[in-house]
């Protein structure tokens, strides 16, 4: 059950606050080391350009997902919920293009996907972008009523997109859900260079498909996970397996006698199967996962007034020795009901974990929410995490990140990376920060995204989220929102602080 504004932080949040700016509480601990990363630029990246109709919510981008090209790291493209509806799903899916290393951005919707830009299904969502080789990036949807998967296809590292298609409706469920999309950039043994993989739930089970003709056919589905699942990050590793992350969204105690004892708990894990060979499987041939074992327990709490994507994880690996990484948002080591960022590895392809530990520093009884991760390993094997931040009582959330260099054991200090001004507010520089006033809203809550994602590029990294603030003095301020500004943001990090990629 989500906690409620008190009548007194109710009344302050009414006072109108355009250009005000708190420093979020960011306390240092033992785990900080001296700081290193810096924000090279942060700037309005996408946004929801076409009229809503009946219940969708105008001017409202959500869920926000980013690749960086491996060919070209001055490109990115991110992709975006447009033009949001409280019950589920979004007027159409939007896309942001960069090609000089997120200084400027164009952005619009993809073509003929929904019924508000010529398509044929109203309504889409759950966006995931993924490069593949030869400037070509790959753009997975769901489409709702009915629901569907579809990929829309770019040759020209996102300038311009195909009409979406739609997987043949024999292949996929009733209530396909939270699908994801990796594509095999290896060139090396054990590797199917261009192959794409899917992954998504039916709420159970968790499957797969794979297409080998940029997604114009699908082999599958094949099942990764039997039962209850939800999340499927699909991950290529270095030696061509294909390895994905999930939440069970129920307790089934995988967790080997070893580790962390779990019997005191009942709630959803961490797990992570593999499909062994999976490049080196002809066109055609199956798809056959590992029995999956947990990472680690789920104990997230509800964020206040926020739909964050409780329990859902973030995943990525080390490209130099395929240690695999698992972080999602978590209260175990708090003793005021709110929520960390722990983080948990193995270095056996899922075999066997860690106990996860805590990323974030400060009080673990200061009230200060942490939530929705973003991970992400550079080439280096630095892990690079980023998260946001709201502190007890207050209506505005902000976005950490940090990083470590020696396979989380020790992280730098959080460093804010919502630097960024408000376009409609300059010259005047206004650092955009979300006020849940005029964010998207659903299930009662403010809304920025289930999920966000991070992508690393040599030393920089790509940060994407959605920001929801006033424009104008004149904007009326209320929650549920009268109005809503929000709009999809990339900041630009340099793991260094040199400013050379």
């Amino acid at each position: 059950m989500r906690r409620l504004l008190t009548a007194l932080t109710l009344a302050i949040s009414l006072i109108p606050a355009v250009g005000v700016r708190a420093t979020p509480v960011m306390e240092t601990g033992a785990s900080v080391t001296a700081a290193g990363p810096a924000v090279i630029r942060d700037h309005q990246a996408g946004m929801h350009t076409l009229k809503a109709v009946g219940q969708q919510q105008q001017d409202t981008a959500i869920e926000p997902s980013v690749a960086v090209n491996p060919g070209d790291p001055l490109n990115a493209v991110i992709g975006y919920q447009a033009g949001r509806v409280d019950g589920g799903c979004a007027q159409t899916l939007g896309y942001g293009v960069t090609f000089d290393g997120g200084e400027t951005w164009s952005w619009g919707p993809l073509p003929k996907l929904t019924t508000a830009n010529g398509g044929t299904y109203p309504l889409a969502s759950d966006p995931v972008i993924a490069f593949g080789p030869n400037n070509t990036v790959y753009y997975s949807e769901l489409l709702c009523s009915p629901s569907d998967l579809a990929t829309s296809v770019s040759h020209d590292g996102g300038k311009t997109w195909s009409d979406p298609i739609v997987i043949p409706s024999a292949q996929t469920f009733a209530s396909d859900d939270k699908n994801w999309i990796v594509v095999d950039n290896g060139t090396g043994i054990g590797h199917h260079p261009g192959r794409i993989y899917l992954g998504w739930d039916d709420v159970e089970p968790v499957v797969a498909l794979y297409s080998d003709d940029e997604a114009k056919t699908w082999n599958g589905p094949y099942v990764i996970y039997p039962y209850q699942g939800i999340g499927t990050l699909t991950m290529v590793m270095p030696n061509g397996d294909l390895s994905v992350v999930l939440n069970t969204g129920t307790y089934v105690n995988h967790l080997p006698s070893d580790q962390e004892p779990e019997t005191d708990f009942v709630g959803a894990e961490m797990i992570v199967a593999t499909a062994k060979g999976a490049g080196a499987v002809p066109t055609g041939g199956p798809l056959v996962f590992t029995v999956p074992l947990a990472a680690g327990s789920d104990r997230s709490t509800d964020v206040p007034l926020q739909r964050a994507g409780e329990g859902l994880p973030s995943a990525a690996f080390d490209p130099r020795n395929a240690r695999i990484y698992v972080a999602w948002q978590d209260g175990r080591f708090r003793s005021d009901g709110s929520n960390d960022i722990v983080i948990s590895w193995s270095d056996t392809t899922g075999v066997t974990w860690n106990n996860p530990v805590r990323v974030n520093p400060g009080p673990t009884g200061d009230g200060v929410e942490h939530f929705t991760p973003a991970l992400g390993v550079g080439p280096d094997g630095s892990v690079r995490i980023s998260y946001r931040v709201q502190e007890e009582g207050s209506d505005f959330v902000d976005t950490a990140y940090q990083q470590s260099t020696d396979g989380g054991q020790t992280w730098t200090a959080p460093l804010l990376v919502n630097t960024g001004s408000i376009p409609e507010l300059l010259p005047t520089a206004v650092p955009v920060r979300t006020d849940i006033h005029f964010a998207a809203y659903s299930r009662s809550s403010a809304f920025l995204g289930d999920y966000s994602e991070v992508a690393p590029a040599g030393s920089w990294t790509y940060i994407v989220r959605c920001e929801a603030y006033r424009i104008s003095p004149n904007d009326p301020v209320g929650f549920p929102p009268k109005i809503h500004h929000q709009r999809a943001w990339v900041a630009v990090v340099d793991t260094d602080g040199d400013g050379v990629r």
